[in-house]
């Protein structure tokens, strides 16, 4: 029953999932900080690639994420068939489970502590 209730107190929203943007401000940490320290303690990835642009008549970067195995209650991700295509695959947003968001709320203090998982 804690961890529910942890949950409701600290993350309000109206979906199930959250962006790793509203973690991050909802736990009062930077963005690209938290994304930064899920990807070096592996609960998360990023592939690059790259893909030709119409509008901008070049070659732009795209980068995707996505969880480790053993994180998948973690995360989930949710697929954008209107994006362009990653590496011929359907582009997908990697978003943060109810459980997730528990979780990297218990860690961000250990992780600013310097601390390891």
């Amino acid at each position: 029953m804690e961890p529910k209730a942890n949950y409701v107190d600290i993350f309000v929203a109206d979906s199930d999932l959250l962006s790793i943007r509203t973690v991050a401000s909802t736990l009062g940490v930077g963005e690209t900080w938290l994304r930064q320290e899920l990807i070096s303690r592996k609960w998360i990835y990023v592939e690059h690639s790259s893909r030709w642009s119409e509008s901008k008549g070049k070659k732009v970067p795209q980068a995707r994420y996505s969880e480790y195995a053993d994180k998948k209650a973690y995360f989930q991700r949710v697929e954008n068939h209107d994006a362009p295509r990653f590496r011929g695959e359907v582009m997908h947003t990697l978003k943060v489970t109810a459980a997730g968001a528990n979780a990297i709320a218990r860690m961000v203090p250990r992780w600013q502590a310097g601390e390891s998982e």
